[in-house]
């Protein structure tokens, strides 16, 4: 990158020589020179931002994902507790569950009077 903006400038600078003969063509160059500029420094600011962006959406997606399968494991926990053992598809059936579902469950728990009756909030 670095050695292509020192070829345009060495470019220009030869250009510039050129018209700096002629007032008007030099004005007329040196205008688009800065358009070009301009141009260049749009983009790679609207590259950084959409880096950036994508950054923060990966890390907000990292954290829903971290967050989902935590609740599933405290429920997890809490399931073992109230009934000793869980079948592995049960286990496997929680993790695959949206939060909104995973925070029904944890409330449904108190009122589980077997592990069987989680069936009936897994999709």
């Amino acid at each position: 990158m670095i050695e292509e903006r020192i070829k345009e400038l060495k470019e220009a600078a030869e250009t510039l020589e050129v018209l700096s003969q002629d007032e008007e063509a030099r004005e007329l160059y040196e205008a688009r020179q800065k358009a070009i500029h301009d141009q260049v420094s749009n983009l790679e600011e609207a590259r950084r931002e959409a880096k950036e962006k994508g950054r923060e959406e990966g890390r907000e997606e990292g954290i829903e994902i971290g967050q989902g399968l935590g609740m599933a494991a405290l429920i997890e926990i809490q399931l073992t507790n109230k009934f000793k053992s869980i079948p592995k598809e049960y286990i496997k059936k929680l993790k695959e569950q949206s939060d909104d579902k995973l925070k029904i469950i944890g409330t449904k728990i108190f009122e589980m009077e077997e592990i069987e009756e989680l069936e009936e909030y897994l999709d």
